[in-house]
């Protein structure tokens, strides 16, 4: 997260200079790297959550799977 808040604010710098421009483009630099940070953030806890809903699904089956010989009072 905090690496792309960096290059925002780094490519903002440069843009900066080379233009002549006061603090103009570290600024939309910085909100540029805000924006793209917690759309890194989104998108990862996205992935997270789809994983976990995957994995949650994988052990109900197992359960349901080796429930079913219990439920028949196949003790062994």
């Amino acid at each position: 997260m905090l690496s792309e808040v960096a290059a925002g604010i780094l490519l903002g710098l440069g843009a900066d200079y080379m233009m002549g421009t006061y603090n103009r483009w570290i600024v939309v630099g910085a909100i540029g790297g805000v924006v793209v940070s917690m759309w890194t953030v989104i998108r990862t806890t996205m992935r997270m959550s789809k994983r976990d809903a995957a994995e949650r699904a994988r052990r109900a089956a197992e359960r349901g799977a080796g429930g079913s010989q219990q439920e028949n009072g196949d003790k062994r």
